[in-house]
C-alpha cells in the first residue's frame, strides 16, 4: 500500500527531462466561468501560506499563494483560491508555476482580498527554498573600469548605491561634480544610455582578487526572497577578457535590503547587511559632563562657565568667597570664586584638601 502511494506520488511530480506539466483546475466549473474579472496569465513561484499563529479558524484561508517580481524588482503576492481541493496544488510547492485564471475581489475578515482563481496550471522545475525568483541584469561588463586592485588579493563584492561612493572607485572623489562624471562614465561601460539612475537603479561589482592564471568572474544569477537577495558568482578560466585580477560589474534594480554573495564552493556567503533608513531614530547618546575649561583654572571666568553662587561640594552648601583667607581653597588654581570645585581640587597640603575627606 505505500509503494503504491510513493509511486503516486512521483507521478504527480513534473520530470525535468520532459517538460512542464500540464493540469487542469477549474476552468469547466460554472463558479468559476461566472466569476467577474479578466482572464490571465500569472507565472511565479507556488509557495505555502505562513500562519499568523491565531488561535481559531478565519472567516477564508488560503493554503497556498503565487509570488512574483514585478517590473521593479519588488515581490508581489496573491493568495490562490482552491474551493477545499487543496491537494491539487500541495505537490506543487516551492515549483516554477504558471497560472492562468482570473484575479477576483473578495472580502475577508472586513478587508478586500485579491485572489487568484485558477483555470489551469503549467508547472516547471523546483526552485530553492524561499526564493521567489531571479531579478534581471541590466547591464554587465568584465571591464576593469573600478579602481578594485587596492583591495587586496582576496575576492571582494563591491554594492554601490550612489554616485559619490561611485566616484571614490573611479578616482574622481574631490573633483567638482565628480559624482556625476562618474555615473556617466560607468553607464558607458556598461553600455547604458545616458546615466545611472540611483533612485531605480544599483552596481554590483566582484573582484576576483590575485589569481595565478587569468581569470574572469562569471555572475550566474542573481535571485529574490523574503529575505534579501543572494548574488551567486564563480571564477572561470574563460579566454575573453580574462586577467590575474579578474572582476565583473553589473547592473540591477536598486535594493536597500541584506546582499548576500555566494561563490561556488565557498562555506558561508558574504553578506552586506540593509541599508539604514534616514528616518530611523537613533539612540541618543548619554550626557556627559564637559571638561572644566583652562580659564576656570587660570581664576577666570569666561561666558559660559559656572555661574556664581551657591553649589554643592561633597554634599556641603558653600557660597562664593572673595578670598582664600575666608575660608575658601587657593591651592595652585588661586581662588575657587565662580569655578567648578572639580576643576581646582587645591593643592595637596591645602585646608580644603583636608577639609574635603577623602579627596
Amino acid at each position: 500500500m505505500l509503494t503504491t502511494v510513493f509511486c503516486l506520488g512521483l507521478i504527480a511530480m513534473p520530470a525535468a527531462d520532459t517538460g512542464p506539466l500540464l493540469r487542469t483546475l477549474f476552468e469547466s466549473e460554472k463558479w468559476y466561468q461566472e466569476a467577474q474579472g479578466t482572464e490571465g496569465e500569472f507565472e511565479g513561484v507556488l509557495e505555502l501560506v505562513p500562519s499568523d499563529g491565531r488561535i481559531g479558524m478565519p472567516a477564508r484561508f488560503s493554503a497556498f499563494r503565487l509570488s512574483w517580481l514585478d517590473e521593479a524588482g519588488k515581490p508581489v503576492s496573491r493568495p490562490v483560491y482552491t474551493n477545499g481541493k487543496d491537494h491539487l496544488l500541495a505537490p506543487f510547492v516551492s515549483h516554477r508555476t504558471k497560472i492562468v485564471g482570473k484575479v477576483v475581489v473578495v472580502e475577508v475578515d472586513g478587508q478586500k482580498v485579491l485572489e487568484l482563481w485558477p483555470a489551469r496550471m503549467e508547472v516547471h522545475g523546483e526552485m530553492p527554498f524561499g526564493v521567489i525568483g531571479e531579478l534581471k541584469m541590466l547591464a554587465q561588463t568584465p571591464q576593469p573600469f573600478l579602481n578594485l586592485i587596492r583591495r587586496g588579493h582576496e575576492p571582494q563584492p563591491i554594492v554601490i548605491r550612489d554616485g559619490h561612493q561611485l566616484a571614490q572607485y573611479m578616482g574622481l572623489q574631490g573633483v567638482p561634480n565628480g559624482h556625476q562624471m562618474a555615473s556617466a562614465q560607468a553607464a558607458r561601460q556598461l553600455g547604458l544610455r545616458g546615466t545611472i539612475d540611483w533612485n531605480k537603479q544599483m552596481i554590483i561589482a566582484v573582484y576576483g582578487g590575485l589569481q595565478r592564471t587569468p581569470s574572469c568572474v562569471e555572475i550566474t544569477k542573481v535571485t529574490r526572497s523574503d529575505t534579501g537577495i543572494d548574488v551567486h558568482w564563480k571564477l572561470t578560466n574563460a579566454n575573453v577578457g580574462a586577467n590575474n585580477y579578474p572582476q565583473t560589474t553589473i547592473v540591477i534594480q536598486r535594493f536597500d535590503g541584506e546582499i548576500r554573495f555566494r561563490q561556488e564552493g565557498a562555506a558561508k556567503p558574504i553578506v552586506f547587511p540593509a541599508l539604514n533608513r534616514p528616518d530611523e531614530e537613533k539612540p541618543e547618546e548619554p550626557m556627559r559632563r564637559p571638561a572644566p575649561s583652562r580659564a576656570a583654572c587660570a581664576g577666570k571666568r569666561p561666558a559660559g562657565d559656572l555661574p556664581r553662587g551657591p553649589f554643592v561640594v561633597f554634599g556641603r552648601a558653600s557660597g562664593p568667597r572673595t578670598r582664600a583667607g575666608a575660608g575658601g581653597s587657593a591651592g595652585r588654581c588661586g581662588s575657587s570664586q565662580g569655578r567648578d570645585p572639580g576643576a581646582c581640587s587645591g593643592s595637596r597640603g591645602s585646608p580644603a584638601r583636608r577639609r574635603g575627606g577623602g579627596l
